[in-house]
């Protein structure tokens, strides 16, 4: 017998009673005669803009059995030639894809930490985030099924999640926060089984209640993932090698160790070239700290800084970590690295996590080096109540024979659909410098103001538009003055898909003047197969005329993808940087792939055959550096396997 979900909240939040099936479907990506008959049937998806149904109708399905969850779609479409979906490697983005998403808290907890997601496209091209963090291979990851089909009608999607690619406390009568998402690509609009709003609140989950979770099945076998690298470098021979260890500690924790990790055939990111007066911040996708790393958040993007940069870790020899669950509630995370020569790092967090309303967190950080010992300790809290929510965090650095120095950030946030501001103050103390973190600037206190505005529109020749407005105000130790001011922004997107923005700063960096006003265009914004795009800014940086011009665009022809940008920075000189690729996507795990990057008159290119993103053994060809600052005659050949 099919059974309805009912509501149980006047305002969003949904939930439904488990249904455990006698008989699972075959995931085929068809509805057949007979095959979901006992599975609860989720209808009344909501666009969460405007609260009323959306442009087309779907509607879900929904069960479990002792293996695994069990979810389809029926995505209705009156004029299903409009339908599309262009990504076809495991991971893809799918942003301006049709596809659907089905999302699951084991622990219902009503909070975004620990919420599973996994989406499937039009063209049943797979996509997941699992909780806490994983590494892209796909036997430590874990495989689930998806199958999709099309017809005059719209299009099917079905999957099969098994358990134990999810943690969970098991038991039975468990409630599970889930919910059901469709993208639909013609019209833009997201609509939601249980509508989360506009601000997208983890409370108004839907929720699916009386599930029998059976005992957790971990495999207590450790797996290996081992790499062989023989190539020429320079004209010398050499072979690397290393592997990792991934076991469980527990049903709901898992430990890693790491020898010889490959840094060396991991592309990093590209640092531009535009005035700024700190550090740049560069993202690092090296598999050891990808793995867990959602349990190494210490502090907040917006503060005083970030106490563990991982950047900060360069190559090393010997590397552990441990992360999961302590309990329902509590999550840690912990690891070390050590290189020989006496370098040693060591990062360690403990995060209490009760709901979407409070958390709180206890951390520290250990950099040791020949003549160094540096040591971070601190914490956090955040709570929220309504639309108002406060947080404060707080570190010290301590170094043998020097005076312990700190920092500590409280700000509070309103936020109401469309509108969000906070007002933050936080103090760094001079000479604060965790070893393995982040901080831009110390030696200063004060604070800022931060509001912004969205609103996006179903109707009218304008789809979404967006202002913000950010006050600072900063002193340094001294009592001078140093960084005050005003920056704004606003942007106007189009339904024919342009996206047209302007900025403008004033602010005053001690007696340094900044003055500028820009302007950018973006074409086809949301298709990043068809997108180009400018941007100028001119005025005055450091006290100095700048200018900064930007440009940028990305085609695919078939499959092969092409893509450039420009950047160019007039301010004492010229500084200019040019950046192109391309890649030939030959299948969904084979892909060749070339980048060149031209840093005023430096150039460096390389050349990368990937097979890579299945089952079984992954190889990798790469001709040149991916990191180097030029040219770099260099051959290497990567094998890895999981056993």
């Amino acid at each position: 017998m099919l059974m309805a979900a009912s509501t149980t909240s006047a305002q969003m939040a949904k939930s439904t009673k488990g249904v455990r099936l006698d008989r699972p479907p075959v995931i085929d990506g068809a509805l057949s005669e007979g095959e979901w008959p006992q599975a609860t049937r989720l209808d009344g998806f909501i666009d969460p803009l405007t609260g009323q149904p959306g442009p087309e109708e779907t509607v879900g399905y929904l069960g479990y059995d002792a293996q695994g969850i069990y979810v389809a779609f029926r995505c209705r479409d009156t004029r299903p030639e409009g339908m599309r979906a262009r990504e076809t490697g495991y991971g893809a983005g799918m942003g301006d894809d049709d596809h659907v998403v089905f999302s699951v808290h084991p622990y219902g907890l009503r909070s975004w930490d620990g919420m599973n997601t996994f989406k499937v496209s039009l063209i049943n091209t797979q996509s997941d985030r699992l909780a806490g963090g994983r590494a892209s291979k796909r036997e430590w990851r874990g495989f689930w099924q998806s199958a999709t089909t099309r017809d005059g009608e719209g299009w099917t999607a079905e999957m099969r999640i098994p358990w134990e690619m999810l943690r969970y406390d098991a038991g039975n009568g468990k409630n599970l926060d889930i919910n059901l998402t469709r993208y639909h690509a013609r019209t833009r609009v997201a609509t939601q089984w249980s509508n989360m709003g506009i601000q997208q609140r983890p409370e108004f989950m839907g929720m699916w209640m009386g599930i029998d979770l059976p005992p957790v099945k971990v495999d207590r076998r450790p797996l290996t993932l081992a790499y062989l690298a023989p190539g020429i470098n320079g004209g010398q021979s050499r072979v690397r090698a290393g592997f990792d260890v991934r076991f469980p500690l527990t049903d709901e924790s898992n430990a890693l160790l790491s020898v010889n990790p490959d840094f060396e055939n991991i592309e990093g990111q590209v640092a531009g070239i535009e005035f700024t007066r700190t550090e740049r911040f560069l993202s690092d996708n090296r598999p050891f700290f990808d793995e867990g790393d959602g349990f190494f958040g210490l502090t907040g993007e917006f503060g005083y800084g970030q106490m563990f940069y991982s950047n900060r870790i360069g190559q090393f020899d010997v590397g552990a970590k441990a992360f999961g669950k302590l309990d329902r509630n509590t999550n840690f995370g912990i690891l070390t690295t050590y290189q020989a020569g006496g370098q040693r790092a060591s990062v360690g967090n403990v995060s209490f996590n009760p709901g979407p309303n409070g958390s709180a967190n206890l951390f520290f950080t250990h950099s040791a080096q020949p003549g160094r010992h540096n040591t971070v300790v601190g914490g956090g809290l955040y709570s929220r109540k309504g639309n108002w929510s406060w947080s404060g965090s707080a570190s010290a650095v301590r170094e043998p024979g020097s005076a312990t120095k700190t920092a500590g950030t409280v700000s509070m946030d309103y936020s109401v659909p469309n509108l969000f501001s906070t007002a933050r103050y936080y103090y760094v103390d001079r000479d604060f410098n965790p070893a393995l973190g982040y901080v831009g600037f110390t030696g200063r206190r004060g604070g800022y103001i931060y509001t912004e505005y969205d609103r996006d529109f179903r109707k009218g020749p304008i789809r979404g538009f967006d202002w913000d407005l950010f006050l600072p105000q900063f002193w340094d130790y001294s009592g001078r003055l140093q960084d005050r001011g005003y920056e704004t922004s606003m942007a106007v997107s189009t339904w024919s898909d342009i996206r047209l923005s302007t900025w403008h700063r004033r602010t005053k960096f001690y007696d340094e003047k900044d003055s500028v006003n820009g302007v950018r265009a973006n074409f086809n914004n949301s298709n990043p197969f068809k997108r180009f795009g400018v941007s100028y800014q001119n005025g005055y940086e450091g006290g100095l005329p700048s200018s900064f011009t930007s440009l940028f665009g990305g085609y695919r022809f078939g499959k092969v993808d092409l893509g450039v940008s420009q950047s160019i920075l007039e301010r004492e000189g010229s500084n200019r940087l040019t950046v192109g690729t391309v890649s030939w996507e030959i299948s969904p795990t084979r892909s060749l792939a070339a980048r060149t990057v031209v840093r005023d008159g430096k150039s460096n290119s390389y050349l990368s055959f990937r097979n890579a993103g299945g089952k079984g053994m992954e190889y990798f060809v790469i001709l040149g550096d991916p990191n180097a600052d030029k040219w770099r005659d260099r051959l290497s050949v990567k094998l890895v396997w999981a056993f």
